[in-house]
């Protein structure tokens, strides 16, 4: 654990959604098909491209049929958030997945399917998934992060080593859910599903028990 502070969940009331960058971890469950036609969106610096085809050396991805990453991820996150999630990407919102097999990808970007828990050691050189994020947060010209991911996963341990303030970036918020000895791969998910659609509906005062907000700027 960091010496990141923990605050009241009302300091995500003062954050606009429809102005942040918002920052979600990919499932293991996912949606299968897809079009074999992508889609165009913004490119990545060649540097993710590089980091990506080194990974795909060793794991299969199979890009026969692709999906916008939100809707090939079907996990218990995004099963309690997919309505909201829905009207976040069709309002263009910003919204930027941490990904087993493609290191980072934005919620529109077409995907394919694959089998690959996110580790960190796996992209390389270390600290390009850091910049990259922090990189897409000027991009977009972000007013704030907020990220939601299970408080001991290596996405939480991404977010958390992220240098935000030297990166001009005064507000870094991670929304986790407080360890418990049972459900952690249901009810944390499920939980932060839950709590996004809740911050990005603006109800904060229906996030679900359990939810912990950590400020890392």
């Amino acid at each position: 654990m960091t010496n990141n502070q923990v605050v009241h969940q009302g300091v995500l009331a003062d954050v606009d959604p429809a102005g942040a960058l918002i920052i979600l971890t990919c499932s293991g469950d996912k949606e299968s098909g897809g079009s074999a036609e992508p889609l165009s969106y913004d490119e990545w610096p060649d540097s993710l491209y590089q980091a990506r085809s080194s990974l795909h050396k060793r794991v299969h991805v199979d890009r026969t049929r692709l999906l916008p990453a939100w809707q090939r991820y079907d996990g218990h996150f995004y099963k309690a958030a997919r309505s909201t999630l829905m009207r976040a990407v069709a309002d263009r919102s910003h919204i930027l997945i941490i990904s087993g097999g493609y290191g980072l990808v934005r919620a529109e970007e077409n995907i394919g399917d694959y089998d690959k828990r996110f580790r960190l050691s796996d992209w390389r050189p270390r600290g390009l998934l850091e910049q990259l994020v922090v990189d897409e947060a000027h991009r977009v010209n972000a007013q704030a992060v907020v990220a939601f991911a299970s408080t001991t996963s290596e996405y939480a341990k991404l977010i958390r080593r992220i240098r935000w303030r030297s990166g001009g970036i005064d507000t870094a918020l991670l929304v986790t859910r407080r360890p418990s000895r049972d459900g952690a791969m249901v009810k944390a998910p499920r939980t932060l599903g839950q709590a996004f659609a809740a911050f990005w509906n603006r109800y904060i005062e229906q996030l679900p028990t359990g939810v912990v907000v950590e400020s890392l700027a």
